[in-house]
Order: structure tokens, then sequence, then C-alpha cells
């Protein structure tokens, strides 16, 4: 049995020296002369990494994108900064968040069972409770409306229905007190 041998590499059609002929026989070096880069895999030229690679230019596309990405995120932080403020122009306060959260401790049912244990009531509960804390942070005298509002995450959390009821309105009554 015989081995197969690899098939035969056609013979170049021409040499390097062919194409570059090299410099006359004592002719000074110019360091402009021809340099023959070995050849890579299948016959392609190796490059020289210390040469820099060609610049490509941005396509439209891309600078396109970009300038839309920008615009974008200026708008964005427009209408942030629109939300952020109050209608007058202010920032908001503690006084809004604690007249906010008594606007929602008067809006929640007065009591709790589970026809009204829903997922919107809870809700405003959850978010009454947010501005009560909020307010207590930015401003100590709400401190007391806080605490009440906490007691009722407590119940809440605890799916105590009448617990909810009971401090939902004694956040009324702190409310009223302000």
């Amino acid at each position: 049995m015989t081995t197969p041998q690899p098939p035969e590499q056609p013979a170049p059609l021409f040499s390097p020296q062919q194409a570059w002929p090299a410099p006359a026989a004592g002719a000074p070096a110019t360091g402009t002369d021809p340099v023959v880069a070995p050849a890579g895999p299948l016959g392609t030229p190796v490059t020289d990494p210390a040469e820099p690679r060609p610049r490509r230019k941005l396509s439209p596309l891309l600078l396109a994108a970009t300038a839309g990405a920008l615009a974008g995120a200026l708008v964005v932080g427009a209408v942030w900064l629109g939300t952020a403020l109050d209608a007058d122009g202010s920032a908001p306060s503690a006084d809004n968040d604690a007249r906010a959260a008594c606007d929602i401790f008067d809006r929640v049912p007065d009591t709790w069972q589970q026809e009204t244990f829903t997922q919107a009531n809870t809700a405003r509960l959850q978010a009454g409770i947010a501005l009560a804390v909020a307010a207590a942070e930015d401003d100590a005298r709400y401190r007391a409306l806080a605490a009440e509002a906490q007691r009722a995450q407590q119940a809440l959390v605890g799916l105590q229905l009448d617990g909810i009821a009971t401090q939902v309105r004694a956040a009324r009554s702190r409310c009223d007190d302000l």
C-alpha cells in the first residue's frame, strides 16, 4: 500500500528578487529600498507590527447614532429636571411631602378587611409611608408622623388588618395636628 503524497505546489510566476531588483553593487543603502516581507499562511504577506494601521473613516451612521444618543440624554435630563421641581419652580420640601402623605392617608380605607386589602390600597399606603419618612428626614417636625406611618408599615407587613386601620387613624390625627 502506498502513502498518499501531498499535491505539488505550483511554481511561482516570479521570485521576489525579480519584483524588486537588488541595488547595484557598491550603491549606498538609501533606507527606501524595498524589503520583501516573508509570506504567511496561504501566501499572504505578513505585516510588520511596527507599521501603523491605516485609519478607518467613521461611518455617517455611527456619527448619527452618537448624536442621537447625546440628544436623547439631553432631553431625558431636561425632563428629569422639570419633574424634580414643583409647579412654582422650587425644589420639593418637607412640607410638601408631609402634605402629600396626609392626603394619601385620607384616601386609604378607614377599615381594612380582605375586600379593601387590595394592591392599589396597599400601594397608596406605602406611598404615604414613604412620603412621611422623607418629610421627617428633611424636617424634624414630621418625626411623629413618620413614626405613626412606620407603625402602619409594620402592621401591613405583618398582615394585621386591624393594626393597619388603627395606625392609619393615628397618622391622620398627626396630620390634623400639623
